[in-house]
């Protein structure tokens, strides 16, 4: 892997964790990220720069694996929203 990867996946997973921060500040409560736009703006923001990172990562690294082991792990660990409806 080069080290551009290394740096890469290591930003992918700071926003990673800012989304997670995000919905645990909001108490992972989906009618507020609906009503609440600097809930929205934090997530979002953070999915778009986690897009933008997928774009230079190397094709080498790409070859590897179809999903990356640490990130789909840690997204299916987190629970993004308790709704109530």
């Amino acid at each position: 892997m080069k080290n551009k990867d290394i740096i890469v996946l290591k930003k992918i997973l700071e926003y990673c964790n800012q989304v997670s921060e995000a919905c645990n500040m909001f108490d992972n409560d989906y009618d507020k990220f609906v009503n609440i736009s600097v809930f929205q703006n934090a997530c979002c923001m953070c999915i778009l720069q986690i897009g933008e990172l997928c774009k230079v990562v190397s094709e080498e690294l790409k070859g590897q694996a179809k999903a990356i082991p640490r990130f789909s792990q840690f997204m299916s660990g987190i629970k993004i929203f308790n709704s109530t409806k």
